[in-house]
């Protein structure tokens, strides 16, 4: 929250909402929900001014200083920190990737498990066995046990075993501590055997290493840490476990501007140190103390950790077991203590809820940045003087060559996204220009869906593109900072171009100001139609036609709150997903499958583009509210008067628009609905008119091909009147995402 003058702070994460393994056995047992559990680093780095890469780190080339990342190209770092964690030991074993359950990652543990562990009405007993008889293995039983005896109907049946490796459970714990768990279990039905390791594991039972079978319903592998791929796969120093070594200032071994702290990573000096926690918390500030120093040229901190610390392991009911300095207590108290402790360290990095809505006292970004006004495209000339612009310019006469050769089949005149000229072999040669600012701060991504976006006005043509050109303004910064900028834009931009097999063949680069702001991205786009094939209209729909859109809306509101800091990582992954997501099989299936009209939705938002597509015509259209495709967290987000700073251009529209039936207020749960139809999108989907005797065949066709929420969302009558929009309130919408 205190950025360091001159340095850009990024975070790399493969999920934006981690889970706490303190609180996991409560969430499991049902003392607590999964959200109450999550830590969203989505707003955190939005309030931190850091930037969010959403991507799996691979490896780290710590000769070269790079991040190499799954799916896109390597960071390059000056200073880097490794806080990776760890994964399940052994979990690679015969047969427990497919029939095991490893309790990392977390979140795949507590989805499956709630898949495991639904009620049924069967009632042979379950048979859970959890193999690993650490804190880990332990809460986790007792946390089954629970939730197990808690299930409707007087609970379900079920036989609990617990697997350890050494002669007691919790290895290296008093003799105290030991007797209260060998109570506890005891207490829960829960049988232990220990000195047992096991060989393999299948779908109903796992085989020992002496050979005994033991049945299984449910396998659980908690057999403590090891160091993940990541680590594994990097040319780094590490111990006879295979975690990094590193000395006291967290510094990893013979690299002088690379980092490692917590489960992924072995002091030199301390080897024998426990792999909890309670330590990774602990170096948390020696770390931050580190980074702003060693960017600042000033000696290192070193990092003295505790000797012990205090042990708390939740029974799951009520009570729990704290230990430290050899003694042990058991009871309620203990419990309240641990409550307590996991609530006061959730509430310092939860600062939204599951609504967008801000949960605590630290100042919002909004607050801080109220003018900061979206990119992408919210951020577009408005409608109305794009109108001014293609009446003056719209009328000027054709060069003699073109008009004498009638080349231009698409120009100016026509308003449409694209320009068509027709070539001497008979083929039309479509062009099309697009391009914005940054949406968000990760320039790979902002190049990655500045070509596919590019490249949609062809789609929406039923065209495929061939050849784009690229035109790149850079803000004005060093010349280290300048190249790595261009590479990630570069390598966002053509890696979605070899996605849609379309060649870049050139372009241009120019230096802009200073500001970050200042990047833009755009790409002109060409691609052919082959002879007797004509462009799909953007002007062509008919009466009785359905109205179908492919892709969720949302994008606008969303990308503006993460700006604020407002945003679910869940949803800004969303909303890039989709973003990332090409038209070009859309636009395919759009001409296969009989499409009057079409066009792709962006900066002017549904209703906006709608309107284009009747204008000069005798129709209306009417959009069913309750059917519109919404992303995670728009509707909630526009509920509290977050929207994107282009969303009230696009409320003025060029199409009159009306709720019918008229005169009632508009129901709570069509309110949200009736702004997210003026979002502007960034890359949206494509809007289509297409026979109704053909809608469902093309809904299913785009579904196949990966369009998960293509959906029918209105219909086009006669309406002599002129064009309109109407927002139809009949059906109810099953749920607000």
């Amino acid at each position: 929250m205190k950025p360091v003058p001159g340095a850009r702070l990024t975070v790399v994460v493969d999920q934006p909402e981690v889970l706490y393994s303190g609180m996991v056995p409560g969430v499991v047992a049902g003392q607590y929900t999964r959200e109450q559990a999550t830590i969203d680093i989505a707003p955190l780095a939005a309030r931190a001014g850091a930037r969010l890469v959403i991507a799996k780190a691979t490896r780290i080339d710590a000769r070269g200083s790079r991040v190499e990342l799954a799916g896109r190209t390597a960071l390059r770092y000056d200073y880097a920190s490794l806080n990776v964690g760890s994964v399940t030991k052994g979990k690679d074993g015969t047969g427990v990737p497919a029939h095991a359950v490893a309790t990392r990652p977390i979140a795949e543990l507590i989805a499956r498990l709630e898949a495991k562990l639904e009620p049924t009405n069967s009632r042979r007993p379950l048979r859970v066995v959890i193999v690993g008889a650490g804190a880990a293995g332990l809460e986790l039983a007792f946390a089954i046990a629970r939730r197990l005896r808690s299930a409707p109907g007087g609970g379900r049946p079920h036989v609990l075993t617990l697997l350890g490796d050494s002669p007691t459970p919790l290895p290296g714990a008093g003799r105290r501590s030991t007797t209260l768990v060998f109570d506890a279990l005891t207490r829960h039905h829960i049988a232990f055997r220990g000195s047992t390791r096991v060989r393999s594991v299948d779908t109903s039972s796992l085989t020992t290493e002496s050979g005994e079978v033991v049945p299984s319903d449910l396998t659980i592998w908690a057999t403590g840490a090891a160091p993940p791929a990541v680590i594994r796969d990097s040319d780094l120093p590490h111990d006879e476990g295979g975690f990094v070594l590193t000395d006291d200032r967290l510094l990893v071994e013979g690299q002088p501007n690379l980092f490692a702290v917590g489960d992924c990573a072995t002091i030199t000096s301390q080897p024998d140190r426990p792999r909890a926690g309670v330590y990774a918390v602990r170096a948390g500030p020696i770390l931050l103390a580190n980074l702003r120093r060693i960017v600042g040229g000033r000696p290192l901190e070193r990092y003295r950790p505790q000797r012990d610390f205090l042990r708390l392991l939740n029974v799951a009911d009520g009570t729990a077991i704290g230990a430290k300095w050899g003694f042990a207590v058991h009871g309620r108290a203990v419990s309240w203590l641990k409550d307590r402790i996991d609530r006061r360290f959730m509430s310092r990095f939860q600062l939204i809820d599951e609504w967008g809505s801000p949960m605590n006292n630290l100042t919002e970004v909004s607050e801080t940045m109220p003018a900061a006004s979206c990119g992408g495209c919210a951020a577009k000339v408005g409608l109305a003087n794009l109108e001014t612009i293609h009446g003056d310019v719209g009328a000027a006469p054709l060069p003699p060559a073109a008009e004498r050769e009638g080349s231009v089949v698409l120009g100016m005149p026509d308003r449409e996204d694209v320009a068509a000229v027709r070539q001497a072999d008979g083929r039309l040669l479509l062009t099309s220009t697009d391009g914005f600012r940054p949406f968000t701060d990760d320039p790979w991504l902002v190049g990655f869906v500045a070509a596919v976006h590019a490249a949609s006005d062809l789609a929406a043509k039923g065209a495929l593109p061939h050849h784009a050109l690229a035109m790149l303004t850079i803000p004005d910064r060093p010349g280290h900072e300048q190249r790595s900028l261009l590479e990630q834009v570069m390598a966002g931009m053509k890696q979605a171009l070899t996605d849609m097999h379309v060649q870049l063949i050139g372009g241009h680069t120019s230096i802009g100001l200073v500001d970050e702001k200042s990047l833009h991205v755009g790409l002109t786009i060409s691609g052919y139609l082959e002879p007797g094939q004509a462009p799909l209209p953007r002007r062509g729909m008919r009466a009785g036609d359905a109205l179908i859109l492919t892709k969720p809306l949302g994008t606008g509101v969303i990308f503006r709150a993460h700006m604020l800091g407002r945003a679910r990582g869940s949803w800004y992954r969303a909303a890039t997903h989709f973003a990332r997501q090409s038209n070009l099989a859309a636009g395919q299936l759009a001409r296969s499958e009989g499409v009057h009209a079409a066009t792709d939705v962006t900066g002017f938002g549904l209703v906006g583009h709608l309107g284009e597509m009747l204008r000069d015509a005798r129709l209306a259209a009417t959009l069913h509210l309750a059917r519109v495709p919404a992303l995670p967290g728009a509707l909630a987000l526009l509920s509290q008067g977050i929207a994107s700073t282009y969303h009230e251009q696009n409320r003025g529209g060029t199409v009159p628009l009306a709720v019918v039936p008229g005169g009632a207020p508009l129901p709570t749960w069509a309110k949200p609905l009736r702004e997210l139809i003026h979002d502007p999108q960034t890359s949206g989907g494509l809007l289509v008119g297409v026979g109704s005797d053909r809608a469902h065949a093309f809904v299913s066709a785009c579904r196949a091909a990966g369009y998960s929420e293509a959906t029918v969302i209105g219909d086009v009558v006669k309406d002599d009147a002129g064009p309109s929009i109407r927002l139809s309130l009949d059906g109810e919408r099953a749920h607000v995402a």
